[in-house]
């Protein structure tokens, strides 16, 4: 079997458990909520109130270069520096028996953090995510042909360093609206 096959057997396996099983004696589970290319920690914000009402502990960092961290975007940013950021917002704010749940590209640096710090992890959820296997980039897990499209919409639109994102993906209420 290979690794996608088996975290989709594991979620929908966690997810049958009786609702008592999944919540810890400590009154709530911990969740680090990773949003896609084009979002950051807010597109949780309808989310999180309904999580910390049920007494769980919620953490929506935004990732390196994306988001409301666009600014910092660099040839240097990497899946690695997004795993870097999970591993340091598990690290520095202490968690321990995290779910981590990967949106879209979220489902990368998910996989690899999960890798990198499979102590400090309960649960991986992917939602509509890619799912890597062990060494795949992110254009392997993709269908193909869309890399040579979207290194295109890189060169004209993202001045060689990364796919622009979408207006959609801006927040409501932000200074674009």
């Amino acid at each position: 079997m290979d690794r996608r096959t088996i975290l989709g057997a594991a979620v929908v396996a966690a997810a049958a458990l009786p609702a008592r099983a999944q919540t810890p004696d400590r009154g709530g589970r911990t969740y680090v909520l990773v949003h896609g290319a084009y979002g950051g920690g807010w597109v949780w914000r309808d989310v999180v109130p309904g999580l910390e009402a049920k007494g769980h502990r919620v953490f929506t960092p935004t990732l390196t270069g994306l988001g409301d961290r666009a600014h910092l975007m660099s040839r240097q940013i990497s899946v690695e520096t997004h795993v870097q950021d999970l591993a340091n917002t598990i690290t520095f704010a202490g968690l321990s028996d995290v779910t981590l749940v990967g949106h879209s590209y979220g489902g990368m640096p998910v996989t690899g953090v999960a890798d990198r710090m499979p102590g400090a992890i309960r649960q991986i959820v992917y939602l509509d995510a890619l799912i890597p296997e062990n060494g795949e980039r992110t254009f392997d897990v993709l269908p193909p042909g869309m890399e040579a499209d979207r290194m295109k919409l890189v060169a004209e639109a993202g001045g060689g360093v990364a796919i622009p994102a979408a207006e959609s993906s801006v927040p409501p209420g932000s200074m674009r609206d």
